[in-house]
């Protein structure tokens, strides 16, 4: 596969249709120190968007598999519904 620039990506991405109500959700997943966070700041960037990281909902390192609620209630329900999220 050839190389893509971060603009290429972000074209492609803005290409597809949203499929959380207006929003496009994009999920980096990865082992530790595999360059996710440098990856998803990238793109980000080419596409002028915000980043939640997985640190963002978890209460501690305990709460590595529990966190998928507070996902679904304070960002992907409230996207789908055409509101902010927090």
């Amino acid at each position: 596969m050839p190389e893509r620039s971060f603009d290429d990506l972000a074209a492609y991405v803005l290409g597809q249709p949203p499929r959380l109500g207006d929003v496009r959700l994009i999920a980096v997943d990865g082992p530790s120190g595999a360059g996710k966070s440098q990856f998803a700041a990238r793109l980000a960037a080419a596409l002028g968007a915000q980043i939640v990281h997985t640190d963002d909902l978890l209460n501690g390192w305990d709460d590595q598999f529990t966190f998928w609620t507070r996902l679904e209630g304070k960002v992907l329900a409230p996207l789908r519904k055409g509101e902010n999220a927090t």
